[in-house]
């Protein structure tokens, strides 16, 4: 292999770790995107080369045509409500007011009994399922003092499923106050990505990004629990996406029970690496709990004075970290089982490097046991 040949291999392997730019400037870290940038630099010096990267590019372009689909689609709806929904929160009080003073107290009646019965389903709906009126009972619980909700979303060279997770956020029908990404040492393009996407959160402080050294999970989930000053707490991690009403639904929840500190909902798991999708819900069950975890960190919600908030999490673990919160966080008071589907978890070794498939298990379990058992 020639000199020039290896150096341009060289720059194209490099050129996959840096962000491409898009007719408008923006760096983007589309693939197909950087193929075509570094084949346009090749020029006519290796068109054997130049024509493998138009042959990729044909064929990236097959694979990817039914998400492309999808992706539009989802991208279309996002337009058309998103001024509806950016910046929510301050304007929820008025909405809620606006659609319920059209409503008699016997209707609101109503639509709390269906916000109740929900509540009381051991199987759990997808948000679109829900009754129209259950929706409308959850608006209703929050409309006088709709609770501040702070985000922890820990990422750590993740840059393009980071723009999702932080836009499935930022897009809650109930707007958080804040969403804190704690940059856990990213090398890649995170920081370009979402200055270029999210410039307009940024400058409001409704996104906060802060970086850090490199320390793990566990200790960019605590940098993020030192920083919230919100009612609420949520979290979020960079390779998961939220349904739009999840936090809708965990405040209704805590708003109608508020003796309980912390609720949690279903969320759909999708496995890429052995093709399977589930749904993890369970009613809660302490002795079935620390036995196996069955709530999902990215559907938990507690509230600030929570003494798992001071607490933190475990550093000394590297897997079954959210588990070891949540035993913590539900000792002294039980969850409130919130029988909606909030998002969706995905696991793919490949794209995302997932802690699950990373780190082992044994000792880690073996830690949690001593702590359960002391």
């Amino acid at each position: 292999m020639s000199d020039d040949l290896s150096r341009r291999l060289a720059e194209l392997t490099a050129a996959l770790d840096r962000p491409a730019l898009t007719e408008d400037g923006q760096p983007d870290l589309d693939l197909a995107l950087q193929i075509a940038q570094v084949r346009e630099d090749l020029g006519n010096d290796h068109p054997a080369l130049a024509a493998l990267l138009t042959r990729l590019e044909t064929r990236l372009a097959q694979d990817n045509a039914a998400r492309d689909v999808q992706t539009q689609m989802a991208q279309h709806a996002r337009d058309h409500y998103a001024d509806r929904l950016v910046g929510m929160r301050p304007r929820l009080a008025k909405a809620v007011e606006d659609l319920f003073a059209r409503k008699s107290r016997t209707e609101r009646w109503y639509a709390r009994r269906a916000f109740d019965r929900l509540m009381q389903s051991r199987d759990p709906l997808f948000p679109e399922e829900c009754p129209e009126a259950a929706r409308k009972g959850a608006l209703d619980l929050i409309r006088h003092d709709p609770p501040a909700i702070d985000v922890v979303l820990p990422t750590r060279n993740r840059a393009k499923p980071l723009m999702r997770a932080i836009t499935s956020a930022l897009l809650q029908s109930l707007a958080p106050r804040k969403v804190l990404v704690i940059d856990d040492g990213s090398t890649d393009a995170t920081s370009e990505m979402i200055a270029a996407r999210f410039a307009p959160y940024l400058a409001s402080g409704q996104l906060e990004v802060v970086k850090t050294i490199p320390q793990g999970a566990a200790a960019a989930r605590n940098e993020g629990l030192r920083r919230a000053e919100g009612d609420l707490v949520a979290y979020l991690d960079s390779d998961n996406l939220w349904a739009p009403d999840c936090l809708l639904y965990l405040s209704a929840a805590l708003a109608r029970q508020p003796e309980r500190d912390s609720a949690y909902g279903a969320i759909c798991r999708h496995n890429l690496d052995d093709h399977w999708s589930d749904i993890l819900y369970c009613p809660f069950d302490r002795s079935a709990l620390e036995q196996e975890n069955f709530i999902d960190l990215n559907v938990f919600v507690h509230r600030r004075s929570n003494p798992a908030t001071g607490i933190g999490f475990d550093t000394g673990l590297t897997r079954l970290i959210d588990w070891d919160f949540i035993l913590t966080a539900t000792r002294d008071r039980a969850p409130i089982a919130v029988p909606v589907i909030g998002g969706h978890h995905v696991v793919s070794t490949a794209a995302l490097g997932n802690i699950t498939r990373t780190e082992p298990l044994e000792p880690n379990l073996a830690q949690i046991r001593r702590k359960l058992d002391g």
